[in-house]
């Protein structure tokens, strides 16, 4: 018998164990799930830090935009007048380029590549610094040419500031807008002033 109640004995502190086991797995789980809940909590307000972080940056962007462009848009300087009379300026004359080349016969001489020169070619405003420009991909030159797109309404060519060989001066041309590439950066500028000021 005594056999019997060994066995028997061995089998309820096994049982014990086994409880306590069980239970220790369990409140174990707990903790392991109550550190996952806290850690996802964590990774989610730090989620939505980041995503409110990025749109206080688009709203700082958006709005660093639509200063620079106010700028052309309603002019407050000589130098921007006379930089978007310049521009306009430039345009007719390509535009009579274009005019005579088009009543030249094929067989005779024709213009294949203008390289023009307008006094805002020289200013470090449109060609260096942080900023899309237009071609050049620096300086605040696409303001300019949104000018140029939204305000005279010019939407067949694009004003583009081109390095020369040397790096160390510029020349407008324009480029056909169809096949005119914009940087990402140009395409948000144009598009955050077209929602601005010119959708109805």
């Amino acid at each position: 018998m005594e056999e019997g109640t060994n066995i028997s004995s061995a089998l309820i502190n096994f049982s014990k164990k086994l409880e306590k086991f069980s239970k220790a797995d369990e409140k174990n789980r707990r903790l392991n799930l109550n550190r996952l809940n806290k850690k996802n909590g964590n990774a989610a307000l730090s989620q939505k830090r980041l995503k409110e972080s990025l749109l206080e940056s688009e709203e700082e962007r958006r709005t660093a935009v639509l200063n620079a462009y106010r700028a052309f848009k309603f002019p407050s300087s000589k130098a921007v007048e006379e930089d978007e009379n310049a521009l306009s300026k430039a345009y007719e004359m390509f535009k009579a380029v274009l005019d005579l080349n088009r009543g030249a016969e094929k067989e005779t001489v024709e213009f294949r590549h203008i390289e023009m020169y307008a006094p805002f070619c020289d200013k470090e405003f449109y060609t260096s610094g942080a900023g899309a420009g237009t071609g050049s991909g620096n300086g605040k030159f696409i303001y300019l040419a949104a000018w140029f797109r939204f305000e005279k309404k010019i939407t067949d060519y694009v004003p583009v500031m081109k390095c020369r060989n040397s790096g160390s001066s510029f020349y407008l041309d324009f480029e056909e807008a169809e096949t005119h590439l914009f940087s990402p950066e140009e395409k948000e500028v144009l598009s955050i002033i077209e929602k601005e000021f010119y959708c109805s």
